[in-house]
Formats: structure tokens, C-alpha cells, sequence
């Protein structure tokens, strides 16, 4: 790519490189296979090279002294041979991956690096497009989300290439519209644990119930206990003329449970239960 772009031959490319490597320009190219593309790897010293540049480039003698050994990698650059047949890229022979834009390690877009999108994809998408990171990153949200967990389809049936699908829909319509049902994953994770928090608290009430029930049972179980008898006294007079043992129990209890909240601040909503 390189001999074709500047009209020279692969000897000529070959010394150009082994001289930039031995100058200290650029690190030794590493044969690269990264899923849909493969092709080689380089640091490039981006210090050294814009020092060339602003010295006066190849007519500056001070530039044909001794190689120079530091090679600060800030970014490194692969040269594909081929893509998939929609994907487009300049033609530079040099491609910078830059992942910071769209970041695939996002818990919702992990799926995708699993269906074969890599960084040179997402650029080539967003150059293609024209829509900014954000944009692309929320399309490939709710497409996931569409696929996953609305199990949509295309004609009826699944879709066998989400990649070609996706690409079709951005080509259309430039990004890819909300489910009406979508929920983020930080959302969906919000609502199981607001619901396993409320049902601990509901499990927690019927446990603090069901000691207080069995607390109070033991009391009445011994009519001439203290705690019986220290309830007892507290029974109106009016109850107590009644003599009905279900009004007494019901008004013992009321005491009790008073008792418990103001000795532990535990709100309580204990059914009756009567004899």
C-alpha cells in the first residue's frame, strides 16, 4: 500500500522502514490479526517526527547523524489489506485506532465486540454517518436491547448478521431509534435491587411480627408472670369489667406492642390474633 501510494518499489519501501527503525522514528512493524482485518504494528515517536518536520525535514544535515534509540509509543497505527464490504477508510496508509471514541468495554456494548465490532469499525461508522460518538454509542444501546431482549426480527425470522442489519438501519436513518420498552442496564440493575431491598424489608417485618407474636404468646401463657401481671395493671378499668377474654387479649396486646415500638423504635403491624 505504501509503494503504491508514493510510486516505489517494495525494496525501496523495505529500506525507507529499516531506516526510520534504526533512526528511531518508528518502532519494528509486529504482524497484527485483530477479527475481521489483519496487517501490521508500529509505535510511532510522535516527538521525534514533528521535530523532523519543524527542523526543515530531509534538507536538514542534523537529521542524518547517528540513529537515535527512544521510542515513546503515545499511539500505534495498523494498515489493513482488506474489510468487510461496506466499511470505508481514507487513503492514508496509516489509520490511527482511536477507542477512546466509542468504548466497547461499556457493559451494554460488550455483545457487540462479541458479534465482530472492532475500533476500526466504530470509525469508519461514525466518518461514514457523520454523527458523533454519543450517537453511535446510544444506536448500538438500543439495537442490543431490540435484539436481546425484544427478540426482534427481520421478515419474520432472527436476524442471522447483526452487523449488516445494523449497518442498514444507520444507512437509512442515521441512528437507531429508542424502543418504546428500553431500559438501561444501570436501570434494570436499579430496579432488581430496589425490589430485593423492599422485599428484605418485607421479610424483615414478617420475621420482627413473628417474634413479637411468639414474645407475646409466652406472656400469656402465664397468666401470674410479671410481664403478665405488669400489662395487666395497665387494662382499663372498663375492659376489665367486661369480662370478655377476647376484649382483654385484644387490649393486652395494644399495650404490649406499644411497649415493644417505644423500647426499639420498630413500627409494627401485627394482625390480632384471638382465641
Amino acid at each position: 500500500m505504501i509503494g503504491s501510494a508514493l510510486g516505489l518499489s517494495k525494496p525501496a519501501v523495505r529500506d525507507a522502514v529499516e531506516k526510520l527503525c534504526c533512526k528511531g522514528y518508528i518502532s519494528r512493524p509486529e504482524t497484527v490479526r485483530d477479527g475481521v482485518f489483519q496487517g501490521f504494528r508500529y509505535w510511532l515517536d510522535v516527538e521525534l517526527c514533528r521535530q523532523f518536520v519543524d527542523s526543515g525535514g530531509v534538507s536538514n544535515e542534523k537529521f542524518h547523524g547517528p540513529s537515535h534509540t527512544h521510542v515513546t509509543p503515545p499511539t500505534h497505527t495498523v494498515r489493513p489489506p482488506s474489510f468487510p464490504p461496506h466499511t470505508t477508510f481514507s487513503s492514508s496508509s496509516e489509520q490511527k485506532l482511536t477507542t477512546h471514541a466509542v468504548n466497547l468495554e461499556d457493559p451494554e456494548l460488550r455483545w457487540w465486540k462479541e458479534q465482530g465490532v472492532r475500533p476500526r469499525q466504530i470509525e469508519s461508522w461514525l466518518e461514514e454517518f457523520k454523527i458523533t460518538a454519543d450517537e453511535l454509542t446510544i444506536s448500538l444501546r438500543y439495537a442490543r436491547f431490540d435484539v436481546l431482549v425484544n427478540e426482534i426480527k427481520v421478515g419474520g425470522a432472527p436476524i442471522n448478521n447483526v452487523l449488516n442489519w445494523f449497518y442498514r438501519i444507520l444507512s437509512k436513518a442515521g441512528m437507531y431509534a429508542r424502543p418504546a420498552n428500553y431500559k438501561s442496564l444501570y436501570e434494570m440493575r436499579a430496579e432488581a435491587l430496589r425490589a430485593q431491598l423492599q422485599q428484605d424489608e418485607e421479610v424483615c417485618r414478617q420475621i420482627r411480627e413473628l417474634e413479637c407474636e411468639a414474645q407475646f404468646r409466652q406472656i400469656m401463657s402465664d397468666p401470674e408472670g410479671e410481664d403478665y401481671q405488669s400489662l395487666l395493671s395497665q387494662v382499663s378499668d372498663f375492659t376489665v369489667n367486661l369480662n370478655s377474654k377476647t376484649v382483654l387479649e385484644r387490649e393486652l396486646k395494644d399495650i404490649f406492642l406499644s411497649k415493644v415500638e417505644e423500647e426499639h423504635s420498630v413500627p409494627s403491624k401485627l394482625t390480632y390474633i384471638t382465641k
